[in-house]
C-alpha cells in the first residue's frame, strides 16, 4: 500500500472518530447546509470523499496503464532493432564467407 493512500485512510479514522466525540460539529454542519438530520450529512459526506478517492485511484490506474503500453511498445520496437541488427550481421558473415570460399 502506498504512503499516500494509508494517510488517506487514516485521516478518514481520525474524521470518523472526531465526528463519534463531538458530534456536534456534525449536526452545526447539517444546520448550515440544511439537511434534516445529521446522519443524513455525514453518510452523504463521506459518500462524496470516498467518490473523489474513488476518481482519483481510476485517474491513477489509467496512468499506469497508459505507462505500461508505452513500455511494452518501447520494448518491442528495441527488440525489433536488436532482431534486425543480428540478423543483418548476420547476413553480412554468410556473404563474406562465401565470397572468399
Amino acid at each position: 500500500m502506498r504512503i499516500e493512500d494509508s494517510l488517506f485512510w487514516v485521516a478518514m479514522s481520525l474524521l470518523i472518530l472526531f465526528l463519534s466525540i463531538f458530534p456536534q460539529v456534525g449536526t452545526l454542519f447539517s444546520e448550515l447546509l440544511g439537511f434534516y438530520a445529521p446522519v443524513n450529512f455525514v453518510f452523504l459526506f463521506f459518500i462524496f470523499v470516498l467518490f473523489a478517492k474513488c476518481f482519483a485511484m481510476s485517474r491513477h490506474a489509467s496512468q499506469l496503464e497508459s505507462k505500461i503500453k508505452e513500455l511494452a511498445q518501447q520494448i518491442a520496437i528495441d527488440n525489433l532493432e536488436h532482431y534486425e541488427r543480428t540478423h543483418a550481421s548476420r547476413s553480412l558473415e554468410s556473404k563474406d564467407s562465401a565470397s572468399t570460399d
